[in-house]
């Protein structure tokens, strides 16, 4: 269970997309704070590092190809993941050894009924179809 928490923490710390070295219309929609609830799981820099006060903590860098994110951690193996920003939500399709889970990050702190609220409202991405929710 410690190994999946991690993994979901470093998931989440993974988010920003590389190549965002141009103009501030460039960068990534994934660079900034991310949230499960109003716990900040993980920061994207536009600098392609990430950071995270979860558990452990952490810190390491991200970069993304196309759909896949790359992260490689000081605290955890690295791994590759396939994400989407979808109306502003984070959602990443992790595997873990007990198979796949789908992983979601807020960018804002709001209360568990808040987020409980939208978790009730919001359809997954089609990369979470048959996939359950980690969170």
């Amino acid at each position: 269970m410690r190994k999946i928490a991690i993994l979901l923490i470093l998931t989440m710390v993974f988010g920003s997309l590389t190549g965002c070295l141009g103009s501030e219309d460039d960068e990534s929609p994934l660079v900034g704070d991310w949230f499960v609830v109003s716990e900040l799981t993980v920061e994207m820099r536009a600098d392609g590092y990430w950071t995270s006060p979860q558990g452990e903590g952490g810190s390491g860098t991200w970069s993304v190809s196309g759909d896949m994110l790359s992260i490689t951690s000081d605290v955890e193996e690295n791994q590759t993941v396939q994400f989407i920003i979808d109306d502003g939500w984070f959602w990443m399709k992790i595997s873990t050894e007990d198979g796949d889970m789908c992983v979601v990050y807020s960018p804002d702190s709001m209360t568990q009924e808040q987020w409980d609220v939208q978790m009730e409202s919001i359809t997954p991405p089609s990369l979470c179809d048959d996939v359950p929710m980690a969170n």
